[in-house]
């Protein structure tokens, strides 16, 4: 009896916490557009990880959310590796169909001018290191 009750214990205890849920395993900060674009500073330059919808245009792809204004340029980084890459060329192909829901990881860089984008109309992008969940979602504008 004893030995049953001490096991359920050290289960209980080994227990996901709500914070352990919050933290993505690839170290990077558990957040949304919406607060990346209210608390710009509080990310910059900082691993983040988001679900998001992804919009595109001749002027580039954007993250937003319908949940807030705004959106973010979504760029490529250089240490994608190649399952992320596959997972971003079949995000590309549904872009041209769709808009498209996905979660993203990478390093947001925020600037006090306007420095990304086309015609430099952003002043903070998000570097993608890694693409999940990718799939189809409903036209909406960022």
């Amino acid at each position: 009896m004893l030995t049953g009750f001490l096991i359920l214990i050290v289960g209980i205890a080994l227990l996901p916490t709500a914070s352990d849920a919050q933290q993505p395993p690839n170290g990077a900060a558990r957040t949304t557009v919406c607060d990346l674009l209210r608390e710009p500073d509080r990310f910059n330059r900082k691993p983040v990880e988001i679900d998001a919808q992804i919009s595109w245009s001749e002027e580039g792809s954007v993250i937003f959310d319908q949940k807030c204004s705004g959106s973010i340029p979504f760029g490529v980084s250089p240490q994608m590796d190649a399952r992320t890459q596959k997972q971003y060329l079949r995000l590309m192909r549904l872009l041209k169909k769709t808009n498209v829901a996905a979660r993203v990881s990478g390093v947001f860089e925020h600037s006090e001018e306007r420095v990304w984008g086309h015609q430099s109309m952003f002043d903070s992008r998000l570097l993608t290191t890694e693409i999940s969940r990718v799939r189809a979602a409903p036209r909406n504008k960022p």
